[in-house]
């Protein structure tokens, strides 16, 4: 990622299924990647472009990161935030991940959660997303975040 992305780029981290300790992942690579000022996103593009992925929504506003994607729609398999080290998204984000790895009984919450809204929403992401957002909240609650929205 460094050769690719430069010097602004700082870090890359996996996050949600894919990397959570028994927990059965989705076919969706999570991603966070941090750079140093998020209002100066812009340079990423041509980089980003380069390897396949669009931009397709700049949630710097109301979540503190902008979304790449790479794949069609409906069947997504990379999806990494673009946000600065150590803002909101990225704490909550890996306190989330960690809070999970480490704690059985939010894991298995979480699994099945996962597991039953996905096969319900027939692998339609955004229904997904929002039917996983109350128990994201309570788990993070529960880990001591106090950041602001994800």
């Amino acid at each position: 990622m460094q050769d690719i992305l430069g010097d602004k780029f700082i870090a890359a981290e996996g996050v949600e299924s894919a990397v959570i300790r028994g927990t059965k992942p989705k076919p969706i690579l999570d991603l966070i990647l941090a750079i140093e000022h998020l209002e100066d996103w812009e340079w990423l593009k041509g980089p980003i472009v380069k390897l396949g992925y669009e931009v397709p929504r700049d949630l710097r506003q109301e979540k503190g990161r902008v979304l790449s994607v790479k794949g069609l729609q409906e069947n997504r398999p990379h999806c990494p935030g673009i946000t600065e080290l150590n803002s909101d998204f990225w704490i909550g984000r890996i306190l989330l991940r960690d809070y999970l790895t480490n704690s059985p009984q939010y894991r298995a919450e979480y699994r099945s959660l996962k597991a039953e809204s996905f096969q319900a929403h027939n692998a339609n992401r955004e229904p997904y997303t929002t039917g996983r957002e109350k128990l994201v909240r309570k788990t993070l609650k529960s880990a001591g975040y106090k950041g602001g929205l994800l």
